[in-house]
């Protein structure tokens, strides 16, 4: 991908060693998917990160997946942020919020009513410290759905969220996106930050790092478009992409090969 003169992006891939390269995975990195266990990075994704991880002061994804799913795809030098910063993986090493674990057995205890309770077409997504549940495939079961995860939301205490044809259930702790890219972007060194996302979830990556402007760290958002992204994601970045591929490409084009 050629960059015009005075892109934005081009800060970026001239000080890498100053840079924190964070990403969504799911309508970013890779395609969305009827059944998310079919998802995969798209051909040159990891690579590419991979390679970034060399240059750049940070590279991580951060996305609402296991971190399970998420290590089976990337390295050890990929920083990995899964369940929305419930799980992390960095340098290695495998850290969970202690106060997320007490809600384990509430989430494998919703796990069970929802696959009794609910359509067995409906698509029960364990996954460990989280739940989340599908309607892609059945968007007539919508209703049904956000009506009993309120339901059950009300009796448990744990967090719902709405995502792209989803509805998530969450121990109610106080992490999300815009508070793992925070983070990971307001450590010594790093000077300029960007993040790419492309759903609801995503906003709030947008908005912290907007908020880090004030420190004097130059920072760049890129909503990923697809057909169900909402309008408030693109509305909320600085840059808008068509698709994961342009996503790729973009992030190819920070390596002084591309």
């Amino acid at each position: 991908m050629n960059l015009p003169a005075g892109d934005p992006w081009q800060a970026f891939a001239a000080d890498l060693a100053g840079s924190a390269i964070l990403t969504d995975f799911d309508g970013t990195l890779a395609e969305i998917v009827v059944d998310p266990a079919d998802a995969e990075p798209l051909p040159g994704a990891v690579e590419t990160l991979e390679a970034l991880t060399h240059r750049a002061h940070t590279v991580a994804v951060v996305s609402g997946r296991p971190l399970a799913f998420l290590t089976a795809h990337f390295g050890d030098d990929v920083t990995l942020s899964g369940l929305y910063g419930l799980e992390t993986r960095r340098d290695g090493v495998v850290t969970r919020p202690p106060e997320a674990e007490r809600w384990r057995s509430v989430i494998t205890d919703t796990v069970e009513r929802a696959r009794a309770e609910l359509p067995d077409d409906v698509l029960v997504e364990a996954k460990g410290l989280a739940v989340t549940l599908h309607y892609r495939n059945v968007p007539q079961r919508r209703a049904v759905i956000e009506s009993w995860a309120e339901g059950w939301s009300g009796r448990t205490g744990l967090h719902r969220a709405d995502a792209r044809c989803s509805v998530e259930l969450n121990p109610p702790v106080d992490v999300d996106k815009g508070t793992v890219v925070a983070g990971l972007a307001a450590t010594p060194g790093v000077r300029h930050a960007l993040y790419m996302g492309d759903d609801r979830a995503d906003v709030a990556a947008f908005h912290a790092l907007a908020r880090l402007e004030v420190n004097g760290i130059h920072t760049h958002t890129v909503a990923v478009r697809g057909d169900e992204t909402p309008d408030e994601v693109t509305a909320a970045a600085d840059r808008v992409v068509e698709g994961p591929h342009e996503a790729v490409a973009l992030l190819r084009a920070l390596l002084p090969e591309a």
